[in-house]
């Protein structure tokens, strides 16, 4: 079975799971009163990083509040942060 990402509306946060559904990451947000998305926080468990996780969680979360929101997204999580400047892709969610 592969990981799987899960958006936990209720938590704010989206949730990485292994492939028997044990949480194994998540990347956090506040929606502010400013209009915006605020990505704070991306954890991968110690026991699988350098597996390229991190990657697949934040892609995941971005291109969900992407297509779900028309807020504009503010990473604050430096991973996030780096993370969009490396991918065109995602530019224009933090400029709308």
């Amino acid at each position: 079975m592969s990981n799987s990402v899960q958006h936990q509306h209720d938590r704010s946060r989206f949730a990485l799971n292994d492939g028997d559904g044990t949480e194994i990451g998540f990347l956090s947000y506040v929606i502010t009163t400013a209009d915006a998305i605020v990505i704070d926080h991306t954890v991968v468990d110690p026991a699988y990083q350098g597996q390229g996780l991190a990657a697949v969680l934040t892609d995941a979360a971005l291109t969900t509040l992407g297509e779900q929101s028309a807020l504009t997204i503010v990473p604050q999580c430096p991973y996030v942060a780096a993370f969009i400047r490396k991918h065109p892709e995602f530019q224009s969610l933090t400029t709308r």
